[in-house]
């Protein structure tokens, strides 16, 4: 929740914890990855977490940096 609470402050209250911890937690490295190169956030598109991340380059940077690391230490 600690680690919620941080994103909510930085990209805004108005995110939802579920949402954050959709995406942190329950989404698979190789989905996010692939929504990412192909820009295609669909599967995604009422996440107020990926809409905030939309917004700010940086947050998604890191959040794509974290999802590969996240993806070559679960093979």
């Amino acid at each position: 929740m600690k680690n919620c609470a941080e994103w909510q402050k930085y990209l805004g209250k108005k995110i939802r914890t579920q949402d954050i911890i959709t995406i942190l937690e329950s989404t698979e490295p190789d989905d996010f990855l692939q929504a990412y190169r192909t820009q295609n956030w669909g599967v995604f598109k009422n996440n107020s977490f990926i809409a905030a991340l939309l917004n700010k380059t940086t947050a998604l940077k890191y959040m794509v940096l974290a999802k590969k690391v996240e993806l070559q230490t679960t093979k």
